[in-house]
């Protein structure tokens, strides 16, 4: 299993399932980008074994064009340390570019079934221009050496584990075959407990984006700064105690401005809990931007407030809960803060979203009962076994 900072902990939670009957083995590599290593719970808490080969250890490579020489250069090491551990499955998060990719791809080269699991949401966010033009290239190059390819979610591996029927309607959708994809659910998503209606809102927690981990020019950041800045002091004008999450992926100048930002006020926390499902379920309300956050809301049943403020950038990113789906509340403003939280303190409101939330939430993520990790080792088993052929390449 390849793991970055992103999916490591992901990927070792779907791992849980599996350890009765395999060993389970993580891959650290650190030379493709600054994301691109694992994460430190996987080796210091959870206890699975590491393997940091020498040629997988350097400073990350700024550029496509390094990860493609590092590719082709160092495959024929690769290849011999697949060859040496022999796995019976090789297990990739995000499988379209990167370590993911290169892993993939050089495992069905030896005839190792590949299976990628899903990290994130299936569509991409638009990009600046510049960005297209070189994923164009790219996509050029990886017909000569495919792993180079930023295509589509589920681009090289054999198999795919989707978290819910969405992503994978979205994959057949972009060409895959559906009999190679499992629905195993978010194996972070624990059983759904009975969602409480709220009468007051006293706690509110906000789960923020890595802006600045975008390509340049996604978006006008000092914009999202004044958004950011507004709907702190919309919510503490209305008296409510805030949890501040910043993103996993948040780079340190980005949370350092965001500390910053919210030590002038007493009433606002950064929240430090290690798992997010934690801080969701205990607030009264959840404020978040486009991205995988909105299902964890939505799984819990606590009302969501969809932050998509009026930046050039923002207008078509990720899955978007009001436009596709009709559930939760949705501004574009942060004066209009008030208005939302009064909509949410109507109890018919919150009867209806509750029931609409847990049938989106099963949807997108799957079934809501904490075994995601136990349907990933019968699709482990049933790869394994060879019940299902693969394609060697």
């Amino acid at each position: 299993m390849p793991a970055t900072v992103r999916n490591a902990d992901m990927l070792a939670l779907y791992a849980r399932g599996v350890v009765k009957d395999f060993r389970c083995v993580f891959f650290r590599c650190s030379v493709f980008s600054k994301n691109s290593d694992i994460g430190g719970d996987v080796r210091k808490i959870l206890r699975f074994p590491v393997i940091y080969p020498f040629f997988l250890r350097g400073k990350p490579a700024v550029s496509q064009w390094q990860i493609l020489w590092i590719m082709i250069s160092r495959q024929q090491q690769l290849r011999a340390v697949l060859r040496k551990i022999a796995p019976v499955v090789v297990v990739a998060g995000n499988d379209n570019l990167g370590a993911g990719s290169w892993l993939t791809h050089n495992a069905k080269k030896l005839g190792i079934p590949t299976l990628a699991c899903q990290e994130g949401f299936y569509n991409p966010a638009q990009m600046p221009l510049i960005v297209k033009a070189k994923r164009l290239v790219y996509s050029w190059v990886s017909y000569f050496y495919k792993p180079i390819g930023a295509l589509r979610y589920f681009s090289h591996a054999d198999f795919a584990a989707a978290w819910g029927e969405y992503d994978r309607r979205m994959a057949i959708k972009d060409g895959l075959n559906g009999e190679r994809i499992f629905v195993i659910g978010d194996p972070r998503i624990q059983k759904r407990s009975s969602p409480r209606l709220s009468e007051a809102i006293a706690r509110a927690l906000i789960l923020d984006i890595p802006a600045t981990a975008l390509p340049k020019g996604t978006f006008d950041m000092q914009a999202l700064w004044d958004f950011r800045a507004d709907v702190l002091k919309e919510l503490l004008k209305l008296s409510i105690s805030v949890q501040y999450r910043p993103h996993p992926l948040t780079p340190d100048n980005e949370r350092n401005r965001i500390y910053a930002m919210i030590s002038r006020s007493p009433d606002v926390q950064i929240d430090t809990k290690s798992n997010a499902q934690e801080s969701i379920v205990s607030a009264d309300i959840c404020l978040t931007y486009p991205s995988t956050s909105v299902t964890n809301i939505l799984a819990a049943g606590v009302p969501l407030i969809f932050l998509k403020p009026r930046i050039q950038g923002f207008s078509r990113v990720f899955l978007d809960p009001i436009r596709d789906y009709g559930v939760g509340i949705g501004i574009e403003s942060a004066y209009s803060i008030k208005s939302a939280i009064k909509q949410v303190l109507n109890a018919s409101w919150q009867e209806k979203y509750i029931i609409q939330s847990l049938k989106v939430a099963e949807d997108i993520v799957g079934p809501l009962d904490g075994k995601a990790s136990e349907r990933f080792a019968i699709s482990i088993k049933a790869i394994s076994e060879g019940m299902l052929q693969h394609e060697a390449k």
